[in-house]
């Protein structure tokens, strides 16, 4: 914890990390269901099933992680650390959400795509629960604790703008073109990217 108070650039580089968060929940919300319909050809019903799986999921692995995170040692902290092993795989995970299998029994693909989603809200969770939990620990300072809200809150809102717009723009583009699971892929692998550079950022530069 440092007492003096947080350059700009440092509090930029930490509210990136919540683009995860907000432009991943905008673009499942916005896109998994529709993809698993229309692009998997998977039944509303079973769809939902893919998607229920992972939520309810995500209500054992947030207190879990947060106790793991708590009771990490590593010479770079119990926060940090988590960024540099974890945001590969989430992008990765992100990824393989959107990828269209072929030629595969129905139960194969409700399978793929449950677990997919689990991994990813694992991962992602494994990412988001240290990274919360950081800011309050990067310093002692009122205003600078306020201030790192602020700028999460700042990414939060630009990130879900983002999300709401381009993700659309990327798959239509490509729906057009009659490569509507290609469109899917490629929004994924762009924003994926993003995550691992702010998070890496949040690693190398915190």
């Amino acid at each position: 914890m440092q007492n003096h108070k947080l350059r700009h650039g440092t509090k930029l580089i930490y509210g990136g990390g919540e683009l995860l968060n907000a432009t991943s929940t905008v673009i499942i919300l916005m896109l998994y269901l529709k993809f698993l319909i229309d692009v998997v050809g998977l039944s509303p019903m079973l769809a939902g099933v893919c998607l229920v799986a992972g939520k309810l999921w995500d209500a054992f692995s947030d207190p879990l992680i947060g106790a793991i995170s708590d009771r990490t040692h590593s010479r770079f902290g119990r926060r940090r650390i988590y960024f540099l092993v974890f945001s590969v795989p989430a992008s990765l995970a992100f990824a393989a959400m959107w990828i269209k299998l072929d030629g595969t029994a129905l139960w194969v693909d409700v399978v793929y795509y449950a677990a997919i989603y689990v991994a990813f809200k694992t991962l992602a969770t494994a990412l988001n629960v240290p990274y919360q939990a950081l800011g309050p620990e990067m310093t002692d300072d009122y205003d600078d604790r306020t201030s790192l809200i602020s700028f999460r809150m700042a990414f939060a809102i630009l990130g879900s703008i983002i999300a709401g717009v381009v993700p659309n723009m990327v798959v239509e583009h490509y729906t057009r073109a009659g490569q509507p699971e290609l469109g899917h892929l490629v929004t994924a692998a762009m924003f994926g990217a993003v995550y691992i550079v702010c998070w890496l950022l949040i690693f190398f530069m915190i």
